[in-house]
């Protein structure tokens, strides 16, 4: 276990089970120190929306494994003990594409595919051009219908083929997003994403606890 000291000179405690699940993403791995400075020197802090007793310190480095980005750290300011939830790069830490898709290290290319028109399938980050996404019950009698996924938007400039024909590229895409909402107020859409995936992912008996923060603390 590690602990750290915050701007305001509190003891903040960051676990072996949390400093393992940081170092899953590749993008986190060598940024421990990054995570100290960000507690002792943020640029900002913010309560957390949800949970009075959560803060969000971030700051901002230059040149990360995925580019210049914001890193956010999430303390639970719990009566007498304070420890860290999470840490990551904004805009890149639920799921593996932000800005921009590229490939990562030790990355294998798949053997090629053919569409139906015979050309090379696109694949990106387990995705292959034309794969079908089952219909998906989200609950309250919600029904995300099935749909079918393309890739066309990776690629450089407007996109040609069907269904986003004269549309933006992705890349253009997410710089809209970002210059539109900011990096922070993604920050907190991408926290309510990932908090309802911590949602639908932990089972019933498990559920409270990891609402609650004690699975993190454990």
């Amino acid at each position: 276990m590690k602990v750290f000291s915050d701007y305001a000179g509190r003891a903040i405690r960051l676990t072996d089970e949390r400093l393992t699940h940081l170092l899953e993403h590749p993008e986190m791995v060598g940024m421990e120190d990054k995570i100290e400075e960000t507690l002792t020197r943020p640029e900002r802090v913010i309560e957390s929306l949800g949970d009075p007793e959560a803060r969000l310190y971030y700051r901002f480095y230059q040149g990360t494994r995925v580019g210049d980005k914001h890193l956010c750290v999430v303390v639970k300011l719990a009566q007498n003990d304070a420890f860290i939830l999470i840490a990551y790069l904004v805009a890149t830490h639920h799921g593996k594409v932000r800005l921009s898709i590229r490939s990562w290290p030790e990355e294998r290319r798949p053997a090629p595919q053919s569409d139906r028109h015979g050309a090379d399938r696109r694949f990106a980050r387990g995705v292959w051009d034309g794969d079908e996404l089952p219909a998906t019950d989200l609950g309250g009698g919600v029904i995300a219908p099935a749909v079918t996924l393309s890739l066309e938007p990776m690629e450089l400039g407007l996109c040609e083929r069907e269904p986003f024909t004269g549309q933006p590229s992705w890349l253009e895409r997410m710089i809209r997003l970002r210059d539109i909402h900011g990096p922070f107020r993604l920050a907190y859409l991408e926290a309510l994403l990932r908090a309802a995936d911590w949602r639908a992912s932990a089972g019933p008996e498990k559920r409270a606890e990891v609402l609650t923060g004690g699975a993190a603390h454990a």
